[in-house]
């Protein structure tokens, strides 16, 4: 480096004497957040505010939420006038935009075609300064089947424009699908143009160009990018960061310190990991110190690593950095045969007997396909019996070939049962060498009983497919009603020995019933298949079992090597990115999924048992016992993908018009039809613990937050619990429980402050907002920054900031027997034993359903000295899911040395249980202290029934020097079989174990828009007006209407409430009051009950 810099100044010292040229990322190679100059942006006016009006009296806006994206779009597609020249846009923060299905291209151009210039001259055009400012942009998907498409990319079109400074995740998707002959596909810039009409930018200057006009710098994509040409040959572009480059001569477009590390896929004239075509011919493109460290997945023309058509007229310090070079399907692995020599398939037709020629095929061994006619029949030849199958024999196809409107009879087309002999089978025997050629239109739809199969390729045994594309205008259907069916692009049943390598698959694949897989539906047999160098970017839906690669392994080994896949999974039951396995002994080396599983019982690689996965999804992920001072870091390179946001999102809630609802003083004279009340004020939080404390379980009731409540000053126990002098199930049994519903509504509860340090008599002491629920529904509450809770007596407790402990599960018609949803807090819980952001415990019986903590944040501390996490600290022999679910808080383990046994995690401590527990779709971002054992996801594990699933730390564990069980996804697991328990984890944090020389790690932080939303409300002091404008700034206000869904009505066997015709007018007269007299008035009333002798009718319980 330092030599190419010396020789950089030495030719700038000779050639332009005396000017000095500014250095913008001489030392750095791609993308670097050190060159981004961060400006203030407080002053500068969010672009929503902008008109096409006030347009020309601006010069700069700043951009902080999706619809400030989606109003650059609809500016600059106003009119052509609309160019932003001379004017800056600044992203403020990271910009999510999942569920925007209709985002334009900025500046989308709709001239572009054969007269370029004249086109950029004149259609719309992005002219300005975009300044990311190094946030990212994440969820933003963008498609186009248009015939007269031009670009897809989040800048259609940039003349005299500069877009630097700007990251897109993995989590973006832009792809073309049709028959436009000028589309340009990338993330960045579909069209970019280099004009003299703009003028040279002074200080866009490099030591390697003057005069530019137009640039892209600074730029960072990890992004998905297709094209996908459904017409013959190869025509448009698909570049990842750009598509199409043009200039004027004299004028220098540039590139530089940017970095791809997406895919690239499909097939175009040009495909190029950087830029996808440059149109040369005198002009000047300076491509400087850019990193390619993605794939090139896509056929065409040109393609190369760096660019596709065009060398740029300067390539300087440019580099590739391929971490999975060898993924997937790739043209250069093609070893082509001259087929000079080699008998068209077409002469063995015949007009007699079988239709082909019997002699002539027994005596060749190899033979090639030309068109759609040789294709079809190799087909009949393999249906005419056992003995055609091809084996011993190689056919090449020696073309790409369309089967437009060609009825498709699958190669060995075996309706029969995957289990059956293959030797009784009609099955496909031979080698099928694509030599790089693609199939194209090739479609298949059946609705068959039995055993149906949909693919290219019936069954095959002992067979050879390599070399081989099926593009995106291909599809495989089942749409009948077997549950026996088969989908695949390639084969449906394989049996025994296979292998199936370097082919690419871009065909939709589903099945309405049965399975469905990109390569192949079902592997059956003693023998070991094998799957490697192969691409699937298609998507696949299958019912029983869907994945990228393979459905339904069942018997045999089948190993699957350099496997990518790129299309989204979706299954009624058991889906999987890479393979399901049934039975079969299954291994995945360095494979990658980088779309969505969607299924009941979904796995991003790997779905079954006697799996072992490597690169995509590692065991390593778990900790292991440390020897030595070596830190240890999580490892894996799969990425998690997540639908919608982890953890508490204010958009999911959608509050109820309280104004028909009785205030909680209310309670004890209200009809006895009344099933829901409303706490509007502190007195009425104080009275509804009360109640619960007194023996009112509101076991079919609701309960509602219909304002935030500040408890400053006031004093409360937790709503729940345990009762002295109590022996049973330490001291539950009999003791004062929440079972009915509590909503929040995203209302904050906030400076609630409890604090214990004596031990309950013979029972577990509890302190949380909630002390002890048992068959309830707690949603939608919100814990603020004013909020402690805290034990430090001597006996056993548990602390949490939501709920201290759920007891005696219920089997129930919901599928759970207590749900924790959607729930935020920013508690600081200090607990003696056991202490949580969210869940403190749970003690339970055993024939129930599980307890369900989903959709909850923490981003509280939590201090502990035997169990602290996040969500849950622990649980003994319960079963419990904790779905969705994120820590951003700290959790530290105040011992100066603990035993092994004592544990903290950034999600569950201690799952200490002989029954099914679940943690999935979880994101530890929280920072962990302390001795003992660490793990980012969960501390120590000790059942095998334990799956972790989709989990991802970004956390940093610190523990002192020596600490042995120290692990970012787990810190100890009792049992000797790890790599059943995590499944497509991955870990980005570190964990440090006392050593002065571990580098720092800065985690790479998800998107927390809904969250840091929620953290900025969390001290209104009052509501939107009804008249305000940004009601969706509210967390909590979704800006729908009110709920009108029906209230579940009481059980049969709940004791009635004492009402008197009296009362119910004075409880109705009381529904919009707000709240009621005071907190001394309901004590009085409920003493007075007491003494009256009503406990059994304010208890409300029912028996066990």
């Amino acid at each position: 480096m330092m030599k190419r810099i010396l020789c950089l100044l030495l030719a700038t010292a000779v050639l332009v004497a005396g000017f000095c040229f500014p250095a913008f990322g001489e030392d750095a190679i791609g993308y670097d957040a050190a060159l981004v100059e961060k400006q203030e942006l407080s002053g500068i006016p969010d672009i929503k505010t902008l008109t096409t009006e006030s347009y020309a009296e601006g010069t700069e806006w700043k951009i902080t939420d999706a619809a400030g994206l989606q109003k650059l779009s609809e500016i600059s597609n106003t009119a052509d006038t609309y160019t932003f020249a001379d004017k800056t846009i600044y992203l403020a923060n990271d910009i999510d935009m999942a569920g925007v299905t209709d985002f334009r291209p900025i500046s989308y151009n709709s001239g572009f075609g054969t007269a370029f210039v004249t086109a950029f001259n004149a259609g719309n055009r992005f002219s300005g300064t975009f300044d990311g400012q190094g946030y990212a942009i994440r969820n933003l998907t963008m498609t186009s089947e248009a015939d007269d498409c031009t670009s897809v990319a989040l800048f259609g079109a940039v003349r005299g424009g500069c877009i630097r400074n700007l990251v897109l995740d993995s989590s973006c998707s832009f792809t073309y699908t049709g028959n436009s002959e000028k589309a340009n596909v990338a993330s960045v810039v579909g069209l970019m143009f280099a004009s003299g009409t703009d003028g040279a930018k002074a200080d866009w200057v490099d030591a390697d160009a003057a005069d530019v006009t137009v640039m892209v710098e600074n730029v960072h994509s990890s992004a998905v990018v297709t094209l996908n040409f459904k017409g013959d040959g190869y025509k448009g572009y698909v570049g990842g960061l750009v598509g199409y480059i043009g200039a004027a001569t004299g004028y220098f477009a540039v590139i530089r310190n940017s970095t791809f590390e997406g895919v690239v896929s499909g097939s175009g004239t040009g495909a190029g990991g950087i830029y996808a075509c440059w149109m040369e011919g005198g002009r000047n493109l300076l491509c400087k110190n850019s990193l390619m460290a993605g794939k090139i997945a896509a056929k065409g023309t040109y393609v190369s690593k760096i660019y596709g058509q065009g060398k740029p007229t300067k390539n300087v310090g440019n580099e590739t950095v391929e971490p999975f070079a060898d993924c997937g399907y790739a043209a250069s692995r093609v070893t082509v045969v001259d087929l000079g020599g080699v008998a068209d398939l077409k002469t063995l037709a015949s007009a007699e007997g079988l239709g082909f020629d019997t002699a002539a095929y027994e005596a060749g061994t190899a033979w090639k396909i030309t068109d759609a006619a040789g294709l079809q029949l190799m087909a009949k030849i393999s249906n005419a019996g056992t003995a055609y199958g091809f084996a011993g024999k190689t056919v090449y196809l020696a073309s790409d070939i369309s089967l437009t409107d060609l009825a498709w009879t699958p190669i060995a087309d075996a309706n029969a049962n995957p289990t059956a002999a293959p030797e009784s089978a009609v099955c496909f025997r031979g080698t099928l060498d694509g030599q790089g050629h693609t199939l194209k239109n090739l479609t298949l739809a059946s609705s068959a009983s039995g055993y149906a199969t949909a693919a290219l390729i019936g069954a095959g045994s002992g067979f050879t497919v390599r070399n081989l594309a099926l593009d995106a205008s291909c599809s495989f259907t089942y749409s009948g009603t077997s549950a026996d069916a088969r989908a695949a692009a390639l084969v449906g049943v394989a049996y025994g020995d296979f292998t199936v390598e370097n082919v690419s698959v871009g065909a939709a694949v589903n099945a309405s019933e049965g399975v469905a897989a990109g390569l192949i539906a079902i592997t059956v047999g003693n023998g070991a298949g094998t799957i490697l160098h192969s691409t699937v970017s298609g998507a696949v839906t299958g019912k029983t079992a869907a994945a990228g690669a393979v459905a339904d392994a069942q018997s045999g080994a089948l190993t699957l090597t350099d496997v990518l896949c790129l299309g989204n999974v979706t299954a009624k039951i058991k889906g999987a990115g890479i393979a399901v396995s049934t039975g079969a002994t299954v291994t995945a080396s360095a494979c990658r999924m980088l779309a969505t599983v969607a299924a009941n019982q979904p796995s991003a690689v790997l779905s079954g048992e006697n799996i072992t996965q490597d690169a995509a999804c590692r065991p390593e992920f778990a900790a292991v016992r440390k020897t030595d001072l070596e830190p240890y870091y999580g490892y894996g390179t799969a990425e998690v993908t997540y639908e919608g946001t982890v953890g508490y999102d204010a958009t999911r809630i959608e509050r109820k018009d309280l104004s028909d609802v009785l205030p909680m003083c209310t309670y004890l004279r209200a009809p006895m039809d009344a099933v829901e009340f409303k706490i509007s004020t502190p007195a009425d939080l104080l009275y509804f613990a009360e109640m619960v404390n007194s023996g009112a379980n509101f076991e079919g009731l609701t309960v509602y937050l219909d304002a935030d409540i500040d408890m400053t000053g006031k004093t409360m126990a937790p709503i729940g619990s345990p009762l002295s002098g109590a022996v049973a199930n330490n001291g539950l049994d009999g003791s004062n429980y929440f079972g009915g519903t509590f909503d929040g509504q995203g209302h904050v509860i906030d400076n609630l402050v409890m604090t214990s340090a004596v031990s309950v008599e013979n029972a577990t002491a509890m302190v949380g907002l909630f002390g002890l629920v048992k068959s309830a529904t707690v949603k939608n509450v919100v814990l603020g920054a004013g909020c402690s809770f805290t034990y430090n007596g001597e006996g056993a407790g548990y602390a949490a900031g939501l709920v201290a402990m759920v007891y005696r599960l219920k089997k129930s018609d919901t599928g759970y027997g207590t749900l924790i949803d959607n729930c935020l807090t920013l508690a600081t819980v200090n607990g003696a034993r056991s202490a949580a952001g969210i869940l403190g415990g749970i003690q339970s019986n055993t024939n129930n359903d599980p307890a369900v903590v989903r959709n909850c944040t923490n981003a509280g501390n939590v201090t502990t000295k035997e169990y602290g996490a996040g969500i849950v600290a622990y649980i003994f022999n319960r079963p419990v899911q904790v779905l969705n679910c994120r820590n951003t808080g700290t959790i530290t383990l105040d011992q100066d040395v603990a035993a092994d046994n004592r544990g903290i995690a950034g999600i569950f401590a201690r799952p200490n249980a002989n029954q099914t527990i679940i943690i999935r779709n979880c994101v530890n971002n929280g920072t962990l202290k302390g001795p003992g054992t660490l793990g980012g996801i969960t501390a120590i594990v000790s059942n095998e029934a334990t799956v972790i699933d989709r989990c991802t730390n970004y956390g940093t564990a610190e523990a002192p020097e020596g600490a042995k069980n120290v692990g970012p996804i787990y810190g100890l697991y009792l049992l000797t079989d790890y790599e059943k328990l995590t499944s497509n984890c991955d870990a980005t944090g570190k964990t440090d174990a006392g050593l002065s020389t571990v580098p720092t790690v800065t985690p790479e932080f998800p998107d927390y828009a809904a969250l840091d939303a929620a953290h900025d409300k969390l001290l209104r002091d009052e509501e939107p007006s009804d008249d305000d404008d940004n009601k969706g700034d509210d967390p909590a206000d979704t800006g729908k209407n009110p709920s009108g869904s029906d209230s579940k009505a009481p059980t049969g066997d709940t004791e009635p409430k004492p009402a008197e015709s009296g009362n119910d007018s004075s409880a109705e007269s009381e529904k919009t009051s707000g709240g009621c007299a005071s907190t001394l008035s309901y004590t009085y009333g409920a003493v007075a009950l007491l003494m009256l002798g009503a406990l059994p009718i304010l208890r409300r319980r029912k028996e066990d």
